[in-house]
């Protein structure tokens, strides 16, 4: 039996503005309390009134209450009791306002006015205690009388972080005077608070919360928007706590040894040299890995060299890090106190006192700024450059990949003798090229004439080419070439379903696939098409003279012939070894699979040679 008057779906109207006493204060609600008899009894029958919210508990959460972080509160001002919401085991789906940020409630967050100061007795009682310890640590093993405290300096916490809005506002205030209400006549509440004003390096430090019940930052956080509410702080006090505050939030991260991976450097530095350096190398990188070792050999140079750089803190990461308190909370905090935002040297400074001065008054830290910079570049720099190396080419990366789309845009075919015209005007040995008649393309050089490479035999050519990963669908070229009396469209058709490809695609290629659109596709189609017939008049009217010339090619002299004829031996290579196990199956030629690979009998380890 409920003492208390429940809705059906166990929630009720908005009461956000006028706070619940008149909730707990009905008749019903009240004589029920003379008939508990146990603190099962009040966790069963007792129901905890309001706001709908959804609360994260951390695995310590149990034992510490502080351990909890509020993850949305409902702006519609509904609110929920706590038996039907452990009637749906603490997980009721939820669907309010988009901005709520709650997909399901949890929790709820009894808010009180100033008018129910009456309340007093009850909030602050152990019983009412021990509830909210269910209700918040869900344990009813303990009882935790700053779990009400806990979960509304967390809830202060999420709406001071907030946009400003109304709602904002008014939720700020009614958290305050609950949290007054609650505590304000409570020994450790005021001990902790005074402690705060006169001592805020003890009260603040980390250590030393476990034993006032807090381990984390919220409660030093309530206690300063409780000092502004009653007007009790100065600024100068305020900005001395919030700077503990600070100090604490950079002892965890050295703590954690996270210091370094959350710092930077300042400026144009040695790394931008480097970049300027490796940029003008970019036409002398055939590949991607030669742009990696380029900046690797450049970032260990100038490490050795470098004497100093400014580092500063990384205050966009570390604003951005997965944890209740970031710094972007502290950094509110310290501009709605102190009306501005701390400078990269305060920053250096709290970080080096906390590295440095653990347990000293910050008035007691030195701050001498040369010397806290040298500190932190002699203490960063062995992981500059390691760290920095990735980056750096990351960088990099996409805009040689850039730079080497625009000059590998269109590959075109080329008539044996306009290669032999470029050849003898570059005094090159056309013996040296692998030309490849059936599609009128060199197969050992870059054939883009932007390209630093340009007619440079090159004995792994994909590797030059793999740099941009997204080329040409297979037998792109051979596809344009067989089909020149038709239009640049049907020819697409035909390339995207493979249909002279040697292996056929499954289904067909997308333009997608290949970073490229219909309108790109077609341009390319149209060029090559030109460029074909070129090439095959061309061989029409000098056929006497490109016949000469591809039998000097492919002459034994010849680099085509040498090639073929290595590939020919090793695909005879499972053929001749047919009596052995070992023998090895031969590797064709680009066009072809290689011969079968030698049976012979189990006991033989290769074929006799």
């Amino acid at each position: 039996f409920f003492f208390f008057f429940q809705a059906e779906d166990g929630i009720r109207d908005s009461v956000a503005s006028r706070g619940l006493g008149d909730v707990y204060k009905r008749q019903e609600y009240m004589g029920g309390l003379e008939l508990i008899e146990s603190h099962l009894d009040i966790i069963e029958i007792f129901p905890v009134v309001g706001l709908v919210m959804k609360l994260k508990r951390y695995a310590k959460s149990v034992a510490d209450p502080w351990a909890t972080e509020v993850q949305g509160i409902s702006r519609e001002g509904k609110t929920l009791d706590s038996i039907f919401l452990k009637q749906n085991a603490f997980k009721l789906a939820w669907k309010g306002k988009e901005e709520d940020a709650i997909d399901f409630a949890n929790c709820v967050l009894p808010l009180f006015g100033p008018k129910d100061d009456d309340m007093i007795p009850f909030i602050s009682h152990p019983l009412f205690h021990l509830q909210m310890t269910h209700l918040v640590s869900q344990t009813i093993d303990a009882l935790h009388d700053q779990a009400f405290l806990a979960l509304l300096a967390n809830s202060l916490l999420y709406v001071f972080e907030q946009k400003p809005s109304e709602w904002r506002d008014l939720l700020m205030k009614r958290i305050q005077i609950t949290a007054l209400l609650a505590y304000g006549t409570n020994k450790e509440f005021n001990s902790y608070a005074a402690s705060l004003l006169t001592n805020p390096e003890q009260a603040v430090l980390i250590e030393e919360m476990p034993k006032a019940g807090c381990s984390d930052l919220a409660r030093p956080f309530i206690h300063l928007l409780l000092f502004h509410y009653t007007k009790k702080i100065e600024k100068a006090q305020a900005e001395k706590v919030i700077i503990n505050m600070y100090m604490n939030f950079f002892r965890q991260l050295v703590g954690q040894n996270k210091y370094l991976e959350n710092m930077k450097v300042e400026g144009e530095t040695f790394i931008d040299k480097v970049k300027e350096e490796v940029i003008k190398d970019y036409p002398t990188f055939n590949t991607l890995g030669d742009l990696k070792r380029d900046v690797e050999e450049k970032m260990e140079g100038m490490g050795k060299d470098i004497s100093f750089c400014p580092v500063l803190v990384n205050a966009g990461k570390l604003e951005k890090l997965d944890q209740k308190i970031t710094l972007k909370t502290l950094n509110m905090l310290y501009e709605f106190f102190v009306g501005k935002t701390p400078s990269d040297e305060d920053y250096l400074f709290w970080l080096h006192s906390a590295i440095k001065f653990k347990g000293k008054k910050i008035e007691e830290c030195e701050n001498n700024m040369p010397e806290i910079k040298k500190f932190f570049f002699n203490a960063f720099k062995a992981d500059l450059v390691k760290n920095s190396i990735a980056n750096v080419i990351g960088d990099l990366r996409e805009g040689f990949i850039k730079k080497f789309k625009e000059e590998h845009m269109y590959l075109m075919p080329i008539s044996v003798t306009k290669l032999k015209e470029l050849c003898d005007k570059n005094g090159l040995d056309v013996m040296k090229y692998a030309y490849v008649k059936e599609l009128n393309l060199v197969k050992n050089t870059c054939m883009c004439p932007k390209c630093s490479f340009f007619l440079k035999p090159q004995e792994r050519l994909m590797h030059h080419l793999s740099t941009w990963s997204e080329r040409c669908p297979r037998a792109f070229h051979k596809t344009v070439k067989a089909n020149l009396g038709i239009g640049a469209e049907a020819i697409l058709e035909k390339v995207l379903k493979g249909e002279l490809a040697r292996d056929k695609p499954s289904s067909p290629f997308t333009l997608e696939a290949f970073s490229s659109t219909k309108e790109e596709a077609i341009t390319y189609i149209k060029l090559l098409q030109d460029e074909y017939k070129k090439v095959l008049e061309e061989e029409a009217k000098y056929s006497e003279e490109i016949k000469a010339i591809e039998t000097k090619i492919n002459s034994p002299a010849g680099c085509f012939h040498d090639k073929k004829m290595k590939k020919k031996k090793k695909a005879e290579g499972g053929a001749a070894n047919a009596g052995g196990r070992g023998g090895r199956r031969g590797r064709g030629g680009r066009g072809g699979r290689g011969g079968r690979r030698g049976r012979g009998s189990a006991p033989r380890r290769g074929g006799p040679q």
